[in-house]
């Protein structure tokens, strides 16, 4: 994908695809995956409480939530 590595850097890959964080940004990064798994986790909650898929997407605007 004619991304720089450079030493230091993370490089993450899975059947989806790879990432590349610049190490200066591994802080910031992080601080979004962590916010992104409590949102998931609350909304697995949701669900399991009886709350309809439609309702627990307009609670949580997950999509735009991925999109920012």
């Amino acid at each position: 994908g004619n991304v720089a590595v450079r030493p230091g850097d993370i490089v993450m890959a899975d059947v989806n695809g790879v990432v590349v964080v610049a190490c200066e940004h591994l802080d910031r990064v992080l601080a979004a995956a962590e916010e992104i798994l409590d949102k998931e986790a609350r909304m697995v909650e949701a669900l399991r409480a009886g709350r309809s898929m439609v309702e627990v997407d307009r609670a949580f605007n997950y999509e735009q939530m991925l999109r920012g």
